[in-house]
């Protein structure tokens, strides 16, 4: 899922640049300056690629934070399929219950 959302992303941030870079080309000749519509649609698409821009890093950030977490999982469940899971703590448990007999 959130594979796609950045390959979603990826994919609205190379269109807008394209739709950008062509309405900052110079207007033809025979239409003059630049309207008020154009702008607004350049404002509007310079918004939207923002917004897709810091949601694409936004859906990198929780990629990576689940990668952690599944890396992290996954290293936990090894360490308890080997049985070796508390063994260690266990192990000083018990000498010390030894050293508290003896005493």
């Amino acid at each position: 899922m959130l594979t796609e959302q950045v390959e979603q992303y990826t994919g609205e941030m190379e269109r807008n640049p394209l739709l950008i870079e062509e309405l900052k080309k110079p207007p033809k000749k025979d239409r003059g300056l630049p309207s008020a519509v154009q702008q607004r649609k350049l404002d509007k698409l310079n918004a939207k690629l923002q917004a897709t821009e810091t949601r694409a890093m936004e859906a990198e950030r929780v990629a990576k934070l689940a990668e952690t977490d599944a890396r992290d999982t996954l290293n936990h469940m090894r360490i308890y399929e080997s049985g070796t899971d508390g063994l260690q703590v266990a192990i000083a448990e018990i000498k010390e219950c030894k050293n508290q007999m003896r005493v």
